[in-house]
């Protein structure tokens, strides 16, 4: 890479981590919010169900919003109002402005995601962009390392709202950068109207499916028929999009097998990440009696590890390594949720360090290769609606697996709880239960994955300019 390349690699990597490390250090301090706003649990997690939420909503019209504007400059007022959404959420005065803030903040995180993501693939020379893309993660993965440590350390000797404050020092580097070299590469400006009708179906489609899991508690018969219109809608609009000259996403990226395989095989990463990252931290404060900060110490080094596995990755990753790599990093998942899922009462902490480690080193590996290969085929012209497919529908099933996690948590822990088990025996039964079948569940990626090989290896072989002796 050029030394330009390297400086416009750091802004968007700049970007991602803080996109990240808004949603990892606010899932340690839920609990902090309950007593500082005085507020339940059930509108506490708004906080950062609604950030995922944003991000999902948004993320539809990055596509063509990068079409229109260059996504150059999609990046640069993408931060800029990630600035000011921080700011707010800082001087928030209740949980009601909180999660309103948070909201906003969530919307300019979907935007600078997908924005930086394509212009890797826009910027970058087509060998170098796995390992490109593999440092642009290095966020993603250095986020859960760094952001529960901060949030513990900023809460318990500074206050809450440096959570917030604490982002301002990047987005203005970010930007002073931004202003002398995010300028090669830029598109030129689509003057394609907007697609009002398809952006509505999505949103509406989104919200309806998000919110219906919220009502699973207290109203059933609302909660399916929501869910199966909102579901309508979605699929409507799939069928909407492939008559439309010019949709709002192009859903002709699906053509493409290893892009459709490889986010499949991210949506079961997904919720097993999710199966530990919720319930952990709660089960070290609330179980085990540890501070906030000691909590982010505990989960420091797996995420650390987690961040030099995904470097490593994307440097040794090719098409040929897809399978043997994707496989490495599915048995070291299976093996990590397996171990960490017979946690109890008294569980060495050593031992949760360990095996959360061999778990999230297993899921970085995974992650690092598929996004690597789902990504790798796509036309540039598509490469902005592949990103924006891509952390539209990340970011939902992010935020339906975090629903569906704490929703069926609760029910059970209330079930056990009603028969006579202890609270912090069940608790703990539940989070041991629900991290195996995570990892469990991460199994039926291995064909898919295997599929998603042949077929890449395929389109090498059938290039006119490939070297098949290599």
């Amino acid at each position: 890479m050029t030394s330009q390349q390297k400086v416009i690699l750091f802004i968007l990597m700049i970007g991602n981590f803080l996109a990240i490390i808004s949603t990892s250090s606010i899932n340690i301090v839920l609990s902090s919010f309950m007593s500082i706003f005085n507020s339940d649990l059930q509108t506490v997690q708004w906080v950062a169900s609604i950030y995922l939420l944003a991000n999902g909503l948004i993320a539809p019209i990055t596509g063509w919003l990068g079409d229109r504007f260059t996504f150059a400059k999609l990046f640069i007022v993408g931060m800029v109002i990630f600035s000011i959404a921080s700011v707010l959420c800082s001087i928030a005065w209740s949980i009601e402005a909180l999660i309103i803030f948070r909201f906003l903040q969530g919307l300019a995180a979907g935007i600078v995601v997908p924005a930086s993501m394509t212009l890797i693939y826009l910027l970058i020379e087509k060998e170098r962009q796995p390992f490109a893309l593999s440092l642009w993660t290095l966020g993603a993965m250095f986020g859960p390392a760094i952001g529960p440590t901060l949030a513990g350390f900023l809460v318990s000797s500074l206050s809450w709202h440096w959570l917030f404050l604490i982002n301002i020092p990047f987005c203005i580097v970010a930007l002073i950068l931004a202003k002398f070299y995010l300028k090669a590469g830029e598109q030129s400006s689509s003057s394609k109207s907007f697609d009002t009708k398809g952006f509505l179906l999505i949103v509406i489609g989104t919200v309806g499916i998000v919110y219906s899991l919220k009502l699973v508690e207290t109203n059933m018969w609302l909660c399916v028929a929501l869910f199966v219109f909102s579901t309508g809608l979605i699929l409507f609009y799939v069928l909407y999009s492939f008559k439309k000259q010019n949709p709002i996403l192009k859903l002709s990226v699906f053509k493409i097998p290893s892009y459709t395989y490889a986010l499949l095989i991210s949506f079961f990463l997904l919720f097993n990440l999710y199966s530990a990252t919720l319930f952990l931290p709660i089960y070290l404060q609330n179980i085990r009696g540890i501070s906030v900060f000691e909590t982010g110490l505990i989960l420091m080094p797996a995420a650390i590890c987690m961040g030099v596995i995904n470097l490593l990755a994307g440097n040794h990753y090719s098409h040929h390594r897809l399978l043997l790599l994707g496989i490495i990093g599915i048995s070291g998942t299976v093996i990590g949720s397996f171990l960490l899922g017979q946690i109890d009462l008294n569980t060495s902490i050593l031992f949760i360090i360990i095996t959360l480690s061999i778990r999230n080193m297993g899921i970085a590996i995974t992650f690092t290769v598929v996004s690597a290969a789902g990504m790798s085929e796509v036309p540039k012209e598509l490469s902005g609606h592949g990103s924006a497919i891509l952390n539209w529908l990340r970011q939902t099933f992010s935020a339906v697996a975090l629903t569906v996690i704490s929703v069926a948590f609760t029910a059970i822990t209330l079930f056990r709880e009603a028969q006579g088990v202890p609270y912090k025996e069940a608790f703990t039964q539940n989070i041991s239960f629900i991290i195996i079948a995570g990892g469990l569940m991460t199994l039926a990626a291995i064909p898919m994955l295997w599929v998603c090989s042949r077929s890449l290896l395929r389109l090498m072989y059938r290039s006119p300019t490939v070297d098949k002796t290599t």
